[in-house]
């Protein structure tokens, strides 16, 4: 009967955390007393991928959740803003670890195109997202998005290509709002 109890646990609580720890489900949220468990399931994560694109595509997918729990905290007004901090602190840490697994990438690694392509979008999504918050490390999550967008593309790809990404991302928003909206980030933060 023990035995049962535990998978039952297990299976009711362990599961949807390992399952929900994406940002599709950001309401386990930094200011959240179990949001520890989160985090080990993000450390799990990482702990068992292995490979320079794999390592890299994670930190993206980590940087998606985490942008998803900052816009999620403003959009609820928490009273505390120490979370939010906390938060934008973790994103960027976490963009650190990015550029750690983009700097390991060699030309000619199959899948390098499609996580540039990931790249380049995740770059400009977050850029936007990050410009109607109105907080302090906003600035510094935008400039370092950038920083390795170009540092990365440098290394890897001519600027030619580069163009080619950022035009494909930019009209395929298929509004001018928002395609100004993207080239006015771009070109803001690059100053």
């Amino acid at each position: 009967m023990k035995r049962a109890i535990k998978v039952a646990f297990f299976l009711g609580f362990i599961v949807p955390v390992l399952a929900f720890g994406r940002s599709a489900y950001p309401s386990l949220l930094p200011s959240n007393p179990f949001y520890f468990t989160k985090e080990g399931v993000r450390n799990l994560r990482r702990a068992f991928t292995f490979g320079s694109i794999s390592k890299a595509d994670l930190e993206l997918r980590i940087a998606d959740e985490r942008l998803a729990e900052i816009i999620r905290l403003a959009n609820i007004k928490v009273t505390d803003q120490s979370s939010i901090k906390s938060a934008l602190e973790s994103y960027l840490e976490n963009l650190n670890l990015l550029r750690e697994h983009l700097n390991d990438l060699k030309v000619g690694v199959q899948g390098l195109d499609k996580l540039l392509d990931r790249l380049v979008v995740t770059v400009v999504n977050h850029g936007l997202s990050f410009s109607e918050l109105n907080y302090e490390k906003t600035a510094n999550a935008q400039s370092d998005l950038v920083e390795i967008l170009e540092s990365t593309v440098d290394r890897l790809q001519s600027l030619e290509e580069l163009r080619g990404r950022v035009k494909t991302v930019v009209f395929g928003f298929h509004d001018p709002l928002k395609e100004l909206q993207v080239l006015e980030f771009l070109i803001n933060v690059n100053e």
